[in-house]
């Protein structure tokens, strides 16, 4: 094995900046025909309005184009206003589980007694919080000892409590007490596990390694490309909402924009077909008409396998969640079908806008989130026996 790495080797917050880039900006400027100055006048006016647009936003999702009316721009969503969307679908009694769906392990536990697939736990750093039958490790020498063994490699490790590709990382091999990353480089597994121990003290979960259905891996190389799929409560209870399909960056080890520029598209949440996909932003991006990985593999009509499970699993999912109108699926497609590797009580509808270059708030999609919200209320108040 060559020599370790130095540097740090975690992805802890994200490195894009929250501020002006005054780099997009200029393109923005150019593109659009306007000047940096009208640009920034607008972007400040959209920062301080309801929306609470951030700067990287307003440019990330091209609000600076022509062809974006008032009526348009108003109905994107921002970081800041998304969970005030998601947060009217979520009961405030008891049956809201959003504190459970933020442990991943938990809710593993929980899907894996529906009979649903999941991830195979292989072990748990957690210095304070045990885990029953699961194999814990309490220190970090623990853990370094732990991801150098043969047998217990491939893994991929992540935080019990994180989101956006945060901390996760996939681990080869080992020798010599380095490891081989996903994405190439060779570490020290003690520093690795140093840098664990102090990022993540509520936990780090360590789990097989999952691989995409080889249908997928044509397109998305070898790492795990996984869907975003939203669903909501209808009249008939649990339904698709909306479906992505995040492709790593080249040379990743996760599909979020963490590891590298990604690719996002919209997928037909019946079918399963790739409908449209956008590689990065609307500055410096462009639309994508086929795989980052193998360029001469079209992305547009490709044909997410095993669809009609997934949208099995994801709406028998959401069934055990009667408090929340809306939820977020991670969900791995692989040679064996769907596994759920995540729920999110507040998905990121920032996601979809980029990917399908609109704003969620459309008056379609919000008489949807409307009518979801009033039958919530319905239901709570009927477990509750108010009705």
């Amino acid at each position: 094995m060559a020599q370790a790495q130095q540097g740090r080797i975690l992805t802890t917050e994200l490195v894009e900046g929250l501020g002006l880039d005054q780099a997009k900006l200029a393109v923005a400027a150019k593109l659009s025909g306007r000047s940096a100055l009208s640009l920034g006048f607008d972007i400040m006016r959209v920062a301080r309005g309801p929306q609470k647009l951030l700067p990287m936003e307003y440019l990330g999702y091209g609000l600076w184009r022509k062809e974006m009316t008032p009526e348009r721009r108003a109905q994107y969503v921002s970081l800041h206003t998304n969970k005030a969307v998601n947060e009217r679908l979520v009961s405030p009694d008891a049956d809201r589980m959003a504190s459970l769906m933020v442990d991943k392990h938990m809710t593993a536990l929980v899907l894996g007694g529906m009979g649903l697939p999941v991830p195979h736990s292989k072990a748990i750093f957690s210095p304070d919080i045990g885990y029953g039958a699961l194999h814990r490790l309490t220190t970090a020498e623990a853990l370094a000892d732990y991801i150098t063994r043969p047998e217990n490699l491939p893994l991929f490790g992540k935080p019990v409590a994180g989101s956006r590709s945060l901390g996760a990382i996939s681990i080869l091999s080992a020798a010599g007490g380095d490891v081989t990353l996903g994405d190439g480089r060779e570490v020290s597994a003690r520093a690795l596990a140093g840098e664990v121990a102090q990022a993540f003290p509520r936990g780090w979960i360590l789990q097989d390694l999952i691989r995409s259905d080889p249908v997928l891996q044509k397109v998305t190389g070898p790492a795990l490309a996984a869907l975003r799929f939203v669903t909501i409560w209808g009249a008939q209870g649990p339904e698709p909402f909306y479906a992505l399909w995040r492709l790593p960056a080249k040379g990743a080890m996760t599909d979020g924009v963490v590891s590298g520029t990604n690719i996002m598209a919209e997928l037909d949440p019946l079918t399963g077909v790739v409908r449209k996909a956008r590689y990065g932003d609307y500055v410096t991006g462009h639309a994508a008409s086929h795989a980052l990985i193998h360029p001469e593999e079209p992305l547009i009509g490709v044909q997410i396998p095993h669809w009609a499970r997934v949208n099995e699993v994801v709406i028998e999912g959401h069934r055990a969640f009667p408090g929340h109108g809306l939820l977020g699926w991670d969900v791995a497609v692989t040679a064996a079908g769907p596994v759920v590797t995540e729920i999110n009580s507040n998905p990121l509808h920032t996601l979809f806008q980029r990917g399908v270059d609109e704003g969620f708030k459309t008056p379609e999609r919000m008489a949807r989130v409307d009518q979801v919200a009033s039958l919530l209320r319905a239901r709570m108040a009927r477990f509750a026996g108010r009705a």
